[in-house]
């Protein structure tokens, strides 16, 4: 059978790791991965290299060791669409690819006022930032969820004027905790990090970022970081999705409507929230139930705990957390966060950590 793996998330390099450890019998005929670029970008580690705390090196995992230790064939292509009734992916650069079995790890990408850049691809942001003349004026981060706020703090420690986060909703870190909330906003301060609330952001336009009733002038650059919306819009595919266009799962990760379909990671509808942890810790799921569906045996059901650990690098050589309602705090919290990242890209980038 033929195995192809759409887009080199996170829950996906669990599963080449997966078939590079399994005996031989145990993995597809044939294993295909399609994503455009050699290296993935590992979510967790990138405010830390914005702030010039890490080099670009801590966020990057070469794909081409995974890839030779499972067997598996690399297509640097762009997934742009999917037949599910014919099995065919469909592909920028090259001819429509036929699979047996299909997994989706696509991603998503933030919904994009006019004018500003997505904080997503990674490398986009990347560029635009080093593009970027601070003298030109501050930036702006539009979002002041986990991503944002942290986001935030890490330009703080670059160059120029301090930047400005944008939110619409009436606090910074909406639905989480106050006293969680209580510790970002002391952070934010020590940054020099202004920020606004109740500021649903319409379009960037000659400097000025423009909401419904205000505008703030002055910026440079902004950085969506507002929704989620497939990478990968499959609507038109055959398969189930929600309105947004996410597919979706049931619980053992297969499409609820193409038995031959799996996916993971913020490109599908699986009733959970949409952040790396969720991919990380659904890899493990996905790649057994794909070596279950090859073999013909019954799928396991994963069974996610509801609560995730957040760790929020402040920039100064600490972070803030949260786990089960409880807030902390410290430079020990932010060595915690780098063994955490740290752990994740060894793992995966053949340096150890099994």
């Amino acid at each position: 059978m033929h195995l192809v793996l759409a887009g080199a998330g996170h829950a996906h390099l669990e599963v080449l790791r997966h078939f590079a450890r399994s005996p031989p019998d145990a993995g597809p005929a044939r294993l295909t991965l399609v994503t455009p670029e050699a290296t993935a970008i590992y979510s967790g580690a990138v405010p830390g290299v914005v702030a010039g705390l890490l080099p670009p090196t801590a966020a990057e995992i070469p794909l081409a060791p995974l890839l030779s230790d499972a067997g598996a064939e690399w297509i640097e292509d762009r997934v742009t669409g999917l037949d599910a009734g014919r099995r065919l992916l469909r592909l920028g650069r090259n001819p429509p690819l036929p699979y047996d079995l299909l997994s989706l790890d696509t991603g998503a990408l933030p919904v994009t006022p006019p004018g500003t850049v997505p904080v997503r691809p990674w490398r986009g942001l990347f560029a635009a930032l080093a593009a970027l003349d601070p003298a030109a004026g501050r930036v702006a981060v539009i979002g002041a969820g986990a991503a944002g706020t942290e986001l935030a703090l890490a330009l703080a420690r670059r160059p120029g004027p301090r930047p400005l986060l944008l939110e619409a909703m009436p606090d910074v870190l909406p639905g989480l905790p106050a006293p969680f909330r209580a510790r970002a906003e002391r952070a934010l301060r020590l940054a020099g990090v202004s920020w606004r609330t109740d500021f649903p952001v319409e379009r960037l336009d000659d400097g000025a970022l423009h909401g419904p009733e205000s505008r703030m002038g002055q910026v440079a650059l902004a950085i969506a970081c507002t929704g989620t919306r497939p990478a990968l819009d499959l609507r038109d595919s055959g398969l189930a999705c929600d309105a947004a266009g996410f597919p979706r799962m049931d619980a053992a990760l297969r499409s609820q409507s193409h038995h031959d379909v799996f996916g993971a990671g913020d490109g599908v509808a699986a009733g959970l929230p949409k952040a790396g942890v969720w991919a990380v810790r659904a890899g493990p799921v996905l790649a057994d139930n794909l070596s279950r569906a090859l073999l013909g045996e019954p799928l396991r059901p994963w069974e996610p705990q509801r609560q995730a650990l957040i760790l929020l690098g402040t920039g100064r050589g600490e972070a803030i957390g949260l786990w089960r309602g409880i807030s902390f705090e410290g430079a020990w919290a932010w060595r915690w966060k780098r063994w955490l990242d740290g752990r994740f890209v060894r793992r995966y980038a053949g340096t150890g950590e099994g």
